[in-house]
């Protein structure tokens, strides 16, 4: 179908008229088709964005946690490094003991 001006094209080759029952029908129909495909795309959008807000929420959980066992990793790399500075002090001592005994 195709619209000219003020007079709608059929593929049969059949004019009708905006003011003709049919064309009321007709315009009726796509009033409501067009209004029913906005309303399932409104819903599409809304359940996207509802799915976008939990997955930011979620990213940011991760992401909280992520950085709190980083923090966690560098402070127990740094309590490691000083207990091995303090056992290899501690073996030091303990050679000069027994090299004086």
């Amino acid at each position: 179908m195709k619209i000219k001006g003020k007079v709608l094209m059929i593929p049969s080759k059949m004019n009708y008229y905006p003011c003709s029952p049919i064309g009321r029908r007709i315009k009726i129909f796509f009033l409501s088709k067009l209004c029913s495909d906005i309303a399932e795309l409104k819903q599409q959008n809304a359940n996207i964005q509802s799915t976008n807000i939990e997955m930011e929420k979620a990213l940011t959980f991760i992401s909280t946690q992520y950085e709190d066992m980083n923090t966690k990793i560098i402070i127990l790399e740094r309590e490691r490094k000083k207990n091995y500075n303090y056992i290899l002090s501690m073996e030091n001592r303990l050679e000069d003991v027994q090299k004086k005994a």
